[in-house]
């Protein structure tokens, strides 16, 4: 074939692999018509050629797709590939109950106990006048956002605290590695790159005008790539009963496509807005087709919820003597692709932009779902918030402070989600020694700022409250007229606590974490 171009002239060889997007300046006309004689016997193969080590520099930039070298600049190397990272479930299985999984795929819902037990630790031993939590003191930090917070219709509904957005108890709950070990192992794709979506805030009291709805739209869960593998948290600060709690739609994951059939039949599908799952829209009969039903869901104080996007959900907040008032945050994970840039919800905004977010405090730009700008009415930070300070790379890195790739977080990484068990449990206990210290320092700055801030109208100053700095304790005196009676009487649980110990030198706070010796003999006496 090479024979049929040496009688091709120079200026017609040079046309015709133009045409190609070959390259052809410091060329011969006979290097020039070996290329093309290689093309013309591959021609199928044309694409791959394109890219391919050997032979991408013979094309033109704008006639191939674009390759590492094309980005070195200045650099003279390209560097080795980066090795990919999957996370193995089976390393993590020891940390949750042997049915947590299998609620997660049977239900679509599962409550994990432990996560935030931590929290409800009492910190003081020497002085029971004034022992105090962790939990304790969000507590009051709901108190001092609803002082904070102006009533409208939009606060109200489902007990919305629209404001607190990045308390200083949202921030430690986002960082917590163990919540992060829950979300990859139970996450259906297992991925590993995540951030924290800020969301505000529930105090939902007996009586609350609450709604029943869906997280995403259904198309969109049925479509494996836009969010489906997304799991909803909802973290309970308080113990929880049957008339006041979540309530599930149970099983729904199961027969999603069917009940999408029903809407279609019902006429009752929405475009680009969030289904409210009222009666029109999954009437008794539908519920009994697709053998689901509303289940409420009751959670003691200090667990949380994770739920898959399929789940309709709702609140139930009874009134009765027996009803009391509940404390919700959200803490929900959104994965990251590989380019550290897109999301897995398309329209929910870019990392760049989330993590903007958490470092000026404000909304991020869209609801999670994706489906429309938020317009919170929060048009500035809070002028009290503080920012947790940093405890970990891997915590930075789930609310943006760093990317990813830093070679920090993937040092942090490889302990949490590695298979030597015994640094994990290292990992875990250190970590939640210095989130206690860094919370409570972080809150002392916080009170101060907000008397600073708002003078005589400044919660703080108008409860006489105290936080206490690190070597100090928290006075349990002071109550808020705003919360409810049964918040100011100790609870059992922590009142059962206190002989334990403080968490000064951590011994609680280990007793807290899955220690992997304990679990692997309890696993082999099964």
């Amino acid at each position: 074939m090479y024979a049929d171009y040496e009688e091709v002239c120079l200026y017609h060889t040079i046309g015709l692999a133009a045409r190609l997007g070959l390259r052809t300046s410091n060329l011969k006309k006979h290097e020039i018509q070996l290329r093309l004689t290689y093309l013309a016997s591959r021609d199928a193969e044309l694409l791959s050629i394109k890219t391919g080590e050997e032979t991408f520099r013979w094309f033109r930039k704008n006639a191939r797709s674009k390759h590492v070298a094309d980005r070195l600049g200045y650099y003279a190397y390209v560097p080795l590939p980066e090795q990919k990272f999957k996370v193995d479930p089976n390393i993590l299985a020891y940390l949750f109950d042997p049915y947590t999984k299998g609620s997660l795929t049977e239900d679509g819902s599962v409550v994990i106990d432990d996560v935030f037990s931590w929290w409800y630790i009492v910190q003081d031993k020497e002085e029971e006048t004034r022992q105090w939590s962790i939990a304790d003191i969000v507590k009051k930090e709901f108190a001092l956002y609803e002082h904070h917070t102006r009533t409208c219709d939009y606060a109200d509904r489902d007990g919305v605290l629209v404001p607190m957005m990045y308390s200083l108890g949202q921030q430690l709950m986002r960082q917590d590695p163990m919540y992060y070990l829950a979300h990859c192992f139970l996450r259906p794709d297992h991925e590993w790159r995540l951030i924290a979506y800020p969301e505000p805030a529930q105090h939902i009291y007996p009586g609350a005008w609450t709604t029943r709805r869906l997280d995403k739209q259904v198309p969109d869960l049925l479509a494996p790539d836009r969010g489906a593998a997304m799991l909803s948290g909802s973290l309970s600060l308080d113990d929880e009963g049957p008339s006041n709690c979540t309530e599930l739609l149970l099983g729904m994951h199961k027969s999603l496509r069917n009940w999408y059939d029903m809407m279609e039949k019902h006429g009752t599908i929405k475009e680009n807005v969030l289904h409210e799952v009222t009666e029109p829209v999954c009437n008794a009969a539908d519920r009994r087709a697709l053998n689901v039903n509303w289940t409420a869901a009751p959670c003691k104080k200090g667990a949380v919820r994770l739920t898959l996007p399929h789940i309709p959900f709702g609140n139930i907040a009874e009134e009765g003597e027996e009803s009391r008032s509940r404390r919700l945050m959200s803490p929900r994970y959104m994965a990251i692709r590989e380019d550290h840039h897109t999301m897995e919800i398309e329209g929910a905004g870019t990392w760049g932009e989330i993590a903007a977010a958490h470092r000026d405090m404000l909304p991020p730009p869209s609801s999670a779902d994706g489906i429309y700008d938020k317009e919170t009415g929060v048009p500035f930070r809070f002028p009290a918030a503080t920012e947790l300070k940093s405890i970990s790379a891997l915590s930075d890195a789930l609310v943006g402070r760093c990317r990813w790739d830093s070679v920090w977080v993937i040092q942090k990484r490889d302990i949490l989600l590695g298979s030597d068990a015994a640094a994990r449990y290292k990992y875990l206990v250190d970590w939640r020694i210095n989130a206690t210290r860094a919370f409570v320092d972080s809150m002392v700055t916080m009170l101060d700022l907000e008397q600073e801030r708002y003078g005589s109208r400044s919660y703080y100053k108008r409860q006489s409250n105290t936080i206490p700095a690190q070597d100090e304790e928290v006075s349990e005196e002071s109550t808020d007229d705003r919360e409810n009676t049964e918040d100011d009487e100790p609870d059992s649980d922590e009142e059962g606590s206190k002989e334990e110990g403080g968490a000064e030198n951590g011994e609680i706070i280990e007793a807290e974490v899955a220690d992997p010796e304990v679990a692997n003999e309890g696993n082999n006496g099964d």
